[in-house]
């Protein structure tokens, strides 16, 4: 396992250990929250995904400030070089998401659903700007951009 994973046989031992402790912990803090958990796993399983993914802006949306830390690592450090900066819970997390990665045929469906997500939260971020505009525009009484702002926002809610 180790050698297909491409890392060294104490790192997947520590790791694999690490996980079976937590698990047999009482009480277990949620290490990401589940939607952040899905976009980092899909990350560390097809890094070649995760320039496009900053562009869509994967950081504005992630919950936890944990899952944001582990975003900003897998975009710093290639594959070679990431277990060496990860933190022990970071590390276990990223094997664990390893071992769970998607057959070949089901990447470009995992890659439209995460698209589509984060598309989706741009859109609610720029109506909600939009939003904002349209209520100045209307304290002002600017009949103009108030006819401007609403087409914007019914452009928006179209797509």
């Amino acid at each position: 396992l180790s050698r297909e994973f491409g890392i060294h046989e104490i790192e997947l031992r520590r790791s694999l250990d690490l996980t079976e402790k937590r698990t047999h912990q009482k009480t277990i803090k949620p290490y990401i929250v589940l939607g952040d958990r899905e976009i980092l796993k899909f990350a560390i399983c097809f890094p070649e995904y995760i320039k496009e993914m900053e562009k869509l802006g994967v950081a504005e949306y992630l919950k936890n400030d944990s899952a944001k830390i582990l975003w900003n690592k897998l975009t710093k450090y290639s594959c070679e070089e990431i277990l060496y900066q990860l933190e022990d819970s970071e590390r276990s997390f990223y094997i664990e998401s390893l071992f769970f990665k998607e057959k070949e045929e089901d990447t470009e469906k995992l890659w439209k659903e995460i698209k589509d997500f984060l598309e989706k939260k741009q859109r609610e971020r720029l109506i909600k700007q939009v939003k904002q505009c349209l209520v100045e525009a209307q304290i002002k009484k600017d009949q103009d951009k108030i006819k401007f702002y609403l087409t914007q926002i019914n452009n928006l809610c179209k797509k």
